[in-house]
Formats: C-alpha cells, structure tokens, sequence
C-alpha cells in the first residue's frame, strides 16, 4: 500500500494526500478519526479538501473564541 503525506496541518485537522486523492482528517488524543479504517475516509480532489479543510478550521478557531 502506498504511503500518504500531510498537506497541511492547523489544530486538530490534517490534509493528507495518497495516490493523487485527497482527504481531511481529524486527530485527537493522538488517534485520527477514519485512519483505522481506510474505507472511511471521503477522498476527494485537491481543490474540494482544501475547501472543506479551510471551513473546519475556521469553524474550530470561531469555536475556540466562544469557549474561552
């Protein structure tokens, strides 16, 4: 299986290429959400993960304002 690479990290949100497809994950306590089972994951086209990876961060840091 071909390993993947991290496109970019912000928080608890990662980018991750693998094969020319795209996904975003999340990890917390040091465990990604959908990694222990790759048939989870919704791989995309780069163009649509950057979107989607830009509005979770926007949304965690406007959460982040509101609980502190």
């Amino acid at each position: 299986m071909t390993e993947g690479r991290i496109v970019e990290e912000q928080g608890s949100f990662r980018s991750v290429e693998r094969q020319g497809r795209f996904a975003v994950l999340e990890t917390r306590d040091d465990r990604t959400d959908g990694s222990e089972s790759r048939r989870d994951v919704q791989w995309t086209d780069e163009v649509e993960a950057r979107r989607v990876f830009g509005e979770l961060v926007r949304g965690g840091e406007r959460l982040a304002r509101t609980i502190w």
